[in-house]
């Protein structure tokens, strides 16, 4: 299929590892990454954690995961950015996790774990209210049942056997639930 969208092209050459390909992605992306990563990492004491570094790091992973045909649904514009944030999101997420000397943790347990820092109150009625409304961008109860269950760090099989659903329902859920909240993150 013939595009003339000139990403969509570029991401055909970063699988060829076509250097220029790789610089025209990088050039497109990596101000939105850094912009991206300094949000993640706004509320977090960060040491010697930098954006840009998270940025970086952030592009080289996809770039050497990308050319050596990890992403195999990696074909549009849509699919390269969310795919960017995610990668970006978890890195800035574990930097900032051992800048303070703690272990690297899933995203949900970093979460928990910042709230059982005994949050100031605007903290918590800002972190219920986004929790709830992300929860509210599902479409389903099931879907905010694999969702919570997911934050408490639960496996596939463990949420299967609590919801009395198959495993490969929860997984479809799973990435339901991180289309619909990919989708929240600002670009």
């Amino acid at each position: 299929m013939a595009t003339d969208d000139p990403i969509t092209l570029w991401i055909e050459g970063l699988k060829e590892d076509d250097a220029l390909a790789v610089e025209e992605l990088w050039q497109r992306y990596y101000r939105r990454l850094v912009g991206l990563a300094r949000r993640v990492l706004a509320d977090s004491p960060r040491g010697g954690v930098d954006e840009e570094d998270v940025a970086t790091s952030a592009f080289a992973s996809f770039y050497a995961r990308a050319r050596d045909g990890k992403f195999p649904r990696l074909d549009d514009r849509a699919s390269l950015w969310k795919l960017l944030m995610t990668i970006t999101i978890r890195k800035a997420i574990r930097r900032g996790h051992r800048e303070r000397r703690q272990p690297s943790v899933c995203e949900a347990e970093f979460l928990r774990e910042e709230l059982s820092r005994e949050p100031t109150p605007e903290l918590a009625v800002s972190l219920r209210d986004q929790l709830k409304q992300l929860l509210g961008r599902l479409p389903d109860e099931r879907s905010r049942q694999v969702a919570l269950l997911s934050l408490d760090n639960f496996s596939n099989d463990e949420i299967a056997r609590r919801c009395d659903c198959s495993t490969s329902t929860v997984e479809r859920k799973r990435k339901l639930i991180r289309e619909a909240w990919l989708r929240e993150i600002p670009s």
